[in-house]
């Protein structure tokens, strides 16, 4: 078995953010963006990615990104059988994958890895080399970019932080609705 895919030569969003510290506004939007538009795809098919976070996101070169990598993806009916594969990169889990509660784990728990990796590219925080920046406790993952001191808008703080929220029920259902509400915004 193989797979073939387009050659993606700009690198992953990892990579990039080696280089350039933190994204800016108009970047953080593509990438919710294009990250939502890629999961809705994978949605409807019933397939949950599971391991979203910056490695697994190409550049297209064009200001456009990628999502990739679905060596952990499952069935969008994850069963009590998940195996640790299907829990995800540290820093980047979600707490329901965090906490490896396989029941809870469904289309919000990709929404989370949309907004941390978005996070991590405004903050300019590396979540698989600080870990702690989790919060175990509390309505939210992680602090609001904008209590960080990141200059970002209101509506993109809100929107990443919409997606953060540790139980997933407060999150929004999937993909689809929240690029529907993105679409208001």
């Amino acid at each position: 078995c193989f797979v073939a895919m387009a050659y993606y030569p700009h690198g992953s969003l990892h990579s990039y953010l080696q280089r350039a510290s933190k994204f800016g506004e108009r970047d953080a939007w593509k990438l919710m963006r294009d990250m939502l538009t890629a999961l809705r795809a994978a949605h409807r098919a019933a397939v949950l990615h599971l391991d979203i976070k910056p490695a697994n996101v190409l550049r297209d070169g064009r200001g456009g990104y990628v999502l990739t990598d679905f060596g952990i993806a499952q069935g969008s009916h994850v069963g009590s059988d998940i195996t640790a594969s299907g829990l995800g990169s540290v820093g980047y889990q979600a707490p329901e994958q965090r906490d490896m509660n396989p029941q809870l784990i469904d289309t919000r728990t990709d929404l989370w890895g949309v907004g941390i990796t978005v996070w991590s590219c405004v903050t300019g925080c590396r979540l698989s080399k600080r870990p702690e920046m989790y919060q175990a406790d509390g309505y939210h993952g992680v602090a609001s970019p904008r209590s960080l001191g990141v200059k970002i808008s209101r509506q993109l703080d809100d929107a990443i932080m919409s997606l953060v929220v540790r139980d997933p029920a407060g999150r929004p259902g999937g993909a689809a609705e929240f690029l529907g509400y993105l679409r208001k915004t």
